[in-house]
């Protein structure tokens, strides 16, 4: 992804079904990846998340089944996970819950049932996960 896009919208690459791989350009200015942008993206199997991000709103990266891997490259730009946004990545295994956090919103790792290793950096309210 071209490092001038700012933006990801909703719906982007739902159901992209073969897509195994996200680079996005080490300078990339996205600051928000909105509601099921990679929803259904069965193949993909991880994502560096770029540093200027701050929002990954709702159903994000909703059953990506085969997601293992999420690196955030800023763990201090996330400010907001929406509901349900890692919902059904059965793959997953551990993630690393970004400093500026402060809630966790309902069934964000719903259905993550290899999630074994959950590091909380200072989140302060968790519900439903």
């Amino acid at each position: 992804i071209p490092p001038n896009v700012t933006t990801i919208g909703d719906n982007a690459f739902n159901g992209c079904w073969n897509l195994t791989k996200i680079e996005f350009s080490e300078n990339s200015l996205i600051k928000n990846i909105y509601k099921n942008v990679f929803d259904d993206c069965i193949s993909l199997k991880s994502i560096a998340i770029p540093s200027n991000v701050k929002l990954l709103d709702s159903y994000s990266f909703h059953n990506c089944g085969n997601l293992e891997t999420i690196n955030f490259l800023n763990l201090d730009s996330i400010h907001y996970i929406g509901e349900h946004a890692f919902e059904g990545c059965v793959e997953l295994k551990t993630f690393e819950i970004p400093s500026k956090i402060i809630s966790i919103p309902g069934f964000v790792f719903k259905g993550c049932y290899n999630l074994t290793n959950v590091k909380f950096l200072s989140s302060k309210s968790i519900s439903e996960i």
